[in-house]
């Protein structure tokens, strides 16, 4: 389990793996599954130099399977202000595993990520 965040793309690991695992399981039990339509990406797509993307927080199953977890969001617009171009679509996850991506409504997982609470239970990781 890591997460990717930050204009670097910097890769970060759990304090404590079992908590936090179990911490993320408790709240995807509750999630509700909900139907989602995200607005085309924007032509032309807009280009940053930076990892400008929310968290995202990546697992591996014992299958070896990947999953992300990160909060909806679609960019839409042109600004400077990335801020301005960046939607999310509140308190709503979404929870890819290949090229499959369903949504949930999971408030407290959502606002761990998106406001980077989740930073007080991780450390960066170091390259290996």
């Amino acid at each position: 389990m890591y997460v990717i965040a930050g204009l670097a793309a910097l890769s970060y690991e759990p304090k404590n793996q079992s908590e936090t695992v179990a911490q993320i399981e408790k709240w995807l039990a509750t999630a509700e599954l909900v139907s989602v339509q995200l607005p085309p990406p924007p032509n032309p797509p807009i280009g940053t130099a930076a990892n400008t993307n929310p968290a995202v927080l990546e697992l591996q199953l014992s299958s070896k399977e990947q999953i992300s977890i990160s909060p909806t969001f679609y960019m839409a617009g042109h600004s400077q202000d990335l801020s301005k171009v960046y939607h999310f679509v509140d308190g709503v996850i979404s929870y890819q595993v290949g090229n499959k991506t369903v949504y949930f409504k999971d408030p407290n997982l959502y606002n761990w990520l998106k406001n980077n609470q989740w930073q007080k239970q991780f450390n960066t990781k170091l390259a290996q």
